[in-house]
């Protein structure tokens, strides 16, 4: 009986060892795009790459065909190029953990905002799987559009970041935002309510700026001479007062309310000789620049003993003086040489919306451009396919949008 016991747990220990057996696991495709999404902001176009990971179990075969959703064929393949092979852009075979990229590029011929998409096709044959990476291309008549908020932070509307700028997160001081002149990230400044000047991107150091010691600053323009290296401009405090900085001349002329902080915003000429104060009630006074001549009187908007008037921009593109006024409720108001408007945008009648009123830099007549609310939204006015749709901008629940710039 022992002997038997000894035998049994033997045959026991010898069965407990057998090997199990393996099973079969079937292949698994996957393919995995990076990264999940393409953009093009305002002004960019070519090549972005986009990198396809082989995450699977098998060897996969793919195809790679970038498309425009609706519209024109505005994004293409450029090339692919495998790890240790090379492929055409419409196929390619890829081991496990093996990696490629395909270019992608974007080439606008229409206005707007548009979309696109990267279809991949892979696994066998007959049964494919699908990947649909997205493509979105911006094209709008602007360089750069940015909204600056009431904290000092500044918002890109489908463009190029401008860079950190200054910052007061919870304290509402940032009163205007001006942007140097260029065909690249521009550089800009932002003016706080004590008058200081500070600069963002490839703006230069300035040192001459106005201290004034309390909330009157109102507005901050550049001359249209201004580079990164130089960049003389001009402070306006709520009394009317202009201040020099950057080197920029000494005006002469314009208006002065001391103690009566009804001016509103600064407008210069494109030829830098001078420019006009807007004032609460809609009147526009003119100034000059160093020994310039004053410019010449300009009729426009007026509301005697209303606060109505929140913006002015001088339109560039006319052969004699000309632009427009915005008042409080989105109403669009011309004046000098600029032609009627016939579809000025919104209107919010007896409220105090509408902030800031910009003109794309196409140069038709009449102009076209955006409206901004003081909710950060923007709207478009005389809308074509240049200024409709409106590009992605921030938009808040509060009164937090304090000013819009266009280079």
């Amino acid at each position: 009986m022992r002997r038997g016991r000894v035998l049994t747990g033997f045959v026991a220990a010898v069965l407990l060892t057998l090997p199990a057996p393996t099973p079969v696991v079937a292949a698994s495709y996957a393919l995995s795009p990076s990264p999940t999404g393409l953009v093009w902001l305002q002004g960019e176009t070519g090549t972005q790459q986009l990198r396809i990971t082989n995450s699977g179990t098998a060897t996969e075969s793919f195809t790679a065909m970038p498309g425009t959703i609706g519209g024109f064929n505005e994004f293409y393949a450029q090339n692919l190029v495998c790890s240790g092979t090379s492929a055409g852009p419409f196929g390619a075979a890829l081991a496990p953990g093996q990696w490629c990229t395909v270019e992608i590029g974007f080439t606008p011929n229409q206005d707007g905002p548009q979309q696109g998409r990267v279809q991949l096709s892979y696994g066998p044959s007959g049964s494919e799987f699908q990947i649909s990476v997205p493509l979105t291309g911006y094209n709008y008549a602007f360089w750069g559009l940015y909204t600056l908020d009431a904290y000092g932070g500044i918002h890109p509307n489908a463009c190029k970041p401008l860079g950190p700028g200054p910052y007061w997160p919870g304290w509402k001081i940032a009163r205007a935002l001006t942007l140097i002149p260029t065909t690249d990230v521009p550089g800009a400044y932002v003016l706080d309510g004590l008058g200081g000047v500070h600069p963002v991107g490839n703006a230069p150091a300035v040192n001459d700026w106005p201290r004034f010691g309390f909330d009157i600053a109102v507005d901050i323009k550049l001359m249209p001479t201004a580079t990164a290296l130089s960049a003389p401009g001009y402070v306006l405090d709520g009394w009317g007062g202009i201040h020099p900085f950057g080197g920029a001349s000494v005006t002469h002329g314009g208006p002065y309310w001391p103690g009566w902080k009804i001016a509103r915003k600064l407008a210069i000429l494109s030829d830098g000789t001078g420019g006009y104060v807007l004032d609460g009630w809609g009147g526009l006074h003119p100034f000059a620049i160093g020994t310039n001549p004053m410019p010449p009187p300009m009729a426009s908007a007026y509301w005697p003993g209303q606060d109505l008037a929140r913006d002015i921009e001088i339109d560039p593109f006319l052969t004699t003086t000309g632009g427009v006024t915005l008042d409080a409720w989105g109403g669009i108001h011309p004046f000098g040489s600029e032609m009627p408007i016939a579809h000025p945008g919104p209107f919010w009648p007896h409220q105090d919306v509408a902030r800031a009123i910009r003109i794309d830099d196409l140069g038709t007549q009449p102009s076209e451009g955006w409206i901004m609310d003081l909710y950060g939204g923007l709207h478009a006015f005389n809308p074509n396919s240049t200024t409709w749709p409106v590009p992605p901008y921030p938009y808040w629940n509060a009164a937090l949008a304090a000013d819009l710039a266009i280079v």
